[in-house]
């Protein structure tokens, strides 16, 4: 965060109208991203796996999948509300923003 704040204090950006960022999460290999809990009654005979899907390709019941929310636009919306969050929360500090209001 000090780089970043530094670099904006020199005024070299300009105006700044857009900011594109990414995650990284580094998985130990063979561990799925976003782990999360898989619990004994995630079966098919307990979950909707059709309607979890949603558009996807049809596969196989996956727990794993499920616990994630990897499925389509599913992973998307986790991403947005678990971790785009932080990325504008420091974007927000660093250039001294404050909350839009209607």
């Amino acid at each position: 965060m000090t780089d970043a704040t530094n670099f904006l204090a020199t005024g070299n950006l300009g105006k700044i109208t857009a900011i594109h960022s990414h995650i990284v999460s580094n998985t130990p290999h063979g561990k799925p991203q976003w782990s999360r809990p898989v619990y004994p009654d995630m079966t098919s005979e307990h979950i909707l796996w059709k309607a979890f899907l949603g558009e996807a390709r049809s596969m196989s019941s996956d727990p794993n999948r499920y616990a994630t929310g990897a499925s389509s636009g599913i992973i998307q919306a986790a991403m947005s509300t678990e971790n785009m969050c932080h990325q504008i929360a420091f974007w927000y500090k660093v250039m001294k923003l404050q909350v839009p209001r209607p």
